[in-house]
């Protein structure tokens, strides 16, 4: 019986329809794809997945996320379990991000990726509410992916923190006031991060905690890391109504005089906060601050220990 010979589309589609029954089903649905720049990334999808032996996933993510998975693959490659975890994972996100933060998550995840795992699933759900509030808080984070999980982790923190601030400005002055590269040279600057990301977790004040961590970071990353760490638990001892009035005298305080006086707004401070109040103690600061400005910082920081008749005014 005469057989019409198949073209070279058939037979092209015949032999994927074999791969995917005998090597992997991805290749029935890169079949299925209409665009040839799509049908590309997919194979270099399947490539990647089967020359690293991974598991791969049941199906293809949409066809518009494919050239990002491809790249954040290489991203996170070698890291194994990074891999499996994204690939796993990915689909589900690119499903998860709001609509209005779509392009900017597929235009951004690659640089991400080597983080994905160190994540994880509480982190990026975290991250894609922060980006369905403020899409552009994707850039800030991923630029500290090559760092360490605690530091990606408190950058997703800051993150959703700076989305329900309505405070992008912040989070980008800290990526800007202390890039990743600066993690790399001395252990308080390895653990800055997570001290900054504590102490604004700690803070019922997200912004005031931010701009005297950005005051801190500025002058000395050493300090800065300490006095931050320090900082969380004075936040938990001070009532929450008194945080924002106490972090912003803090920071003015610091600019006025510099980051010598960190030990007072630490020590001394909330003492005055817990006796006085915070209009009584707001005065007092701003009376210091002036001085500072005015005559140095010297008669500010005479101001503030009460050295002089004219500074006891309670």
């Amino acid at each position: 019986m005469y057989t019409e010979p198949l073209d070279d589309e058939q037979i092209l589609n015949s032999h994927l329809s074999q791969l995917g029954a005998t090597r992997s089903p991805l290749y029935s649905q890169l079949a299925a794809l209409n665009e040839a720049s799509q049908r590309l990334q997919a194979a270099q999808l399947i490539d990647f997945i089967l020359s690293e032996q991974l598991s791969a996933p049941r199906q293809l993510p949409p066809a518009d996320a494919l050239g990002t998975l491809v790249e954040a693959l290489k991203k996170a490659h070698p890291d194994r379990k990074c891999v499996e975890f994204i690939l796993a994972k990915f689909s589900g996100w690119v499903e998860a991000v709001a609509a209005h933060a779509r392009e900017t998550f597929l235009n951004g995840f690659a640089e991400l990726a080597p983080a994905a795992r160190d994540l994880g699933d509480a982190g990026m759900k975290k991250l894609l509410e922060a980006m369905a509030a403020e899409p552009a808080v994707l850039k800030p984070v991923a630029a500290y992916a090559m760092t360490t999980a605690e530091a990606i982790q408190a950058l997703a923190e800051m993150a959703a923190q700076a989305a329900r601030c309505r405070r992008l400005d912040l989070l980008e002055a800290f990526a800007k006031a202390f890039p990743a590269e600066e993690m790399e040279k001395s252990r308080d600057a390895e653990h800055l991060p997570p001290a900054v990301g504590k102490m604004t977790q700690a803070a019922k004040a997200w912004p005031e905690a931010m701009q005297l961590a950005l005051a801190l970071i500025e002058r000395d990353v050493s300090s800065a890391r300490g006095t931050c760490g320090d900082l969380a638990g004075v936040m938990g001892k001070m009532p929450a109504a008194d945080h924002a009035p106490y972090l912003d005298d803090f920071r003015l305080i610091i600019e006025a005089m510099g980051i010598r006086a960190a030990g007072y707004s630490l020590r001394t401070l909330p003492n005055l906060y817990r006796r006085h109040g915070a209009a009584a103690v707001r005065r007092f600061v701003s009376l210091a601050c002036q001085a500072a400005n005015e005559a140095g910082a010297v008669a500010g920081e005479a101001f503030l220990e009460r050295k002089t008749e004219a500074s006891l005014i309670f």
